[in-house]
């Protein structure tokens, strides 16, 4: 049975003792400035390090070759620099889904340590990550609705990494499309139903006061992720069972 948007936010509040200044929501709210803070702080010195070195030292190089070189490698390197970017995008949020995943699971209330402990796996991490916004921004370059169609299908890429350790990149995003066929629309009508919260949170405290939204997200997202993944598994389940039955012979005593 499914469970509806607002069973799912209910569920979430509750795990996060429907308090903002609550200890697990306040934990949560650090992890995300963390991670907000990595990806911001990566962000400023790559592009001092493009602008300062790397630019002109290539227009110096090839400029006097082409002058299409004077507008293709500025291009190019702003390409490079929104992949390079998110270089810790993987180990985050796997990090991420991990610590909200114990909670959904009742394994403990939120470690920030745990956020930190898929740097370990630091290559498989960076692997996926890396492949996760290369695909998605290549098709968003290409046309803007098949990269949301493929970033709705990699979705659970790092919730599937974290449940699944030894899985390689392309193994998380083949079941992330399996557990999100049919529930692309599930996950867009539940992301819409926080557009309120993030909204409110805009205005509050000059924009910071969307950090405390994701708690509130996240949460949501990893007992989404345990529904579908419960769904798919019943599904299977069903299938095997009915199969065997059919398959079975029936002897008849004439």
């Amino acid at each position: 049975m499914q469970v509806t948007n607002s069973q799912i936010r209910a569920r979430a509040r509750y795990l996060l003792d429907g308090n903002v200044f609550g200890s697990d929501w306040l934990k949560s709210v650090l992890i995300a400035l963390l991670m907000a803070g990595i990806c911001s702080t990566t962000g400023i010195i790559l592009f001092f390090i493009t602008n300062k070195f790397l630019l002109p030292f290539l227009l110096g190089l090839l400029g006097h070759i082409s002058p299409i070189f004077l507008y293709g490698i500025p291009v190019l390197l702003s390409f490079i620099d929104i992949l390079a970017l998110n270089i810790f995008i993987g180990p985050l949020s796997v990090g991420m889904s991990a610590v909200h995943l114990d909670l959904v699971r009742g394994n403990g209330s939120i470690r920030v340590k745990k956020f930190f402990d898929e740097f370990k796996n630091f290559g498989d991490n960076f692997l996926i990550g890396f492949m996760y916004m290369l695909h998605t921004t290549l098709w968003t370059c290409v046309f803007i609705i098949p990269g949301i169609y493929v970033g709705y299908s990699y979705a659970m890429v790092f919730h599937v990494k974290k449940d699944n350790p030894d899985f390689r990149w392309q193994q998380c995003v083949d079941e992330s499309e399996r557990l999100m066929e049919g529930n692309r629309w599930r996950l867009f009508k539940l992301q819409m139903s926080f557009l309120g919260w993030s909204i409110l949170g805009g205005f509050a405290f000059f924009g910071l006061g969307t950090l405390w939204v994701q708690p509130y997200q996240q949460v949501s997202l990893a007992i989404f992720y345990e529904q579908i993944l419960s769904e798919k598994e019943s599904n299977v389940v069903n299938f095997d069972t009915a199969s065997a039955s059919v398959s079975t012979p029936v002897s008849v005593d004439l």
